[in-house]
């Protein structure tokens, strides 16, 4: 954080109509989210406020101030702010947060949504946490990609999948945040660079990209296998753009092991590839081959463990809202890790 945007923000106690700020929980350099308490329902709440640094400032009186000459960019942004709130309350999904409200107050606007005590995946692998088997990297893979789908139904791509934006809830379940860069599939990027995600973000997600590709499903694909590269590894993938002349990204089959396959890990190296059309076209492919993977594991184990579907399933608690084939991969996965285990290997 920036020590602009550290000045700007808003204190503990601060009230925005019926929100108290208790703390802050992070932000960049468009917005801030707090921890706040929700008086009128005696419940605490994330509030996320449009706050970009380089084009207002607070005033004596805690209210927002356009600065001069940059009325045109900070309207802009307020527009996609209040776009990516209408993006919020459309969602009802275990694995995306959605909103509760949003409205306009002390010259700025504001998102309340739901809060979720938990830690982002880039705080735990910087904790030194890593996805240390099949399982790991499925139970927080899957239900990211049930909740894409949904997205990519309603006609929006994410296009801000990171480990930033990716919340393990202290029960275990991961939640996608953060959708300011949501945008069109089928639309050319219109995000400056400097809101983009380094190492997470595809290369036609770059305005001079040199290549004549639209936002579409393969880029969320990208960054969900970006993700997975840097929870395995604990290596920040490097920029898609210096990628495409000679690529210094070394593949991620190269880390197998017995409970890491590597036909696996070539799934996520495909998805992971420079160019949109080698990737896969769909979050519905991308989850095939996941599953097909899972299956030749399972089948090429010497053992055959079956655990009850209840013990699968128990890391979740919406398990209902898991789609039949989600909940099939679960049950593969889960009973690999017990072979696995019975094996010795974990």
């Amino acid at each position: 954080m920036t020590a602009a945007e550290k000045l700007s923000e808003l204190p503990a106690g601060t009230r925005r109509q019926g929100y108290e700020i208790r703390a802050v929980l992070g932000g960049g350099q468009r917005s801030l989210v707090y921890k706040a308490y929700d008086v009128m329902l005696d419940r605490y709440v994330a509030l996320k406020e449009y706050l970009p640094v380089a084009f207002a400032a607070r005033d004596e009186n805690r209210q927002l101030v356009v600065l001069p000459g940059k009325d045109e960019a900070f309207s802009e942004g307020l527009k996609r702010f209040i776009a990516e709130a209408q993006v919020m309350t459309q969602l009802n999904h275990f694995a995306l947060r959605g909103s509760y409200q949003v409205f306009m107050d002390a010259g700025s606007a504001y998102i309340v949504m739901p809060y979720y005590p938990g830690k982002s995946l880039r705080a735990m692998v910087q904790d030194d946490w890593r996805a240390a088997n099949i399982g790991d990297v499925l139970m927080i893979v899957l239900p990211l990609l049930e909740g894409l789908s949904l997205l990519h139904r309603m006609r929006y791509c994410h296009c801000g999948v990171s480990p930033d934006n990716i919340l393990i809830r202290d029960n275990g379940e991961p939640i996608l945040l953060d959708f300011g860069a949501a945008q069109r599939p089928g639309a050319f990027p219109d995000r400056p660079v400097t809101d983009l995600a380094p190492g997470f973000a595809a290369l036609e997600q770059y305005r001079d990209n040199g290549h004549d590709v639209c936002i579409g499903a393969w880029t969320d694909i990208y960054g969900i296998s970006a993700v997975i590269y840097y929870i395995v590894t604990g290596i920040l993938p490097p920029e898609a753009m210096a990628r495409v002349a000679h690529d210094p990204l070394k593949p991620l089959a190269s880390f197998a092991r017995d409970d890491l396959p590597a036909f696996l890990l070539e799934i996520i190296d495909q998805g992971l590839s420079v160019a949109p059309q080698n990737r896969f076209a769909s979050i519905d492919d991308f989850a095939t081959a996941l599953d097909y993977t899972v299956q030749k594991a399972l089948v090429s184990s010497p053992t055959s463990a079956t655990p009850a579907m209840s013990e699968i399933l128990s890391v979740a608690t919406a398990v209902s809202a898991y789609s039949p084939r989600t909940r099939k991969i679960l049950q593969s996965t889960w009973a690999l890790r017990e072979q696995i285990r019975q094996r010795g290997v974990v």
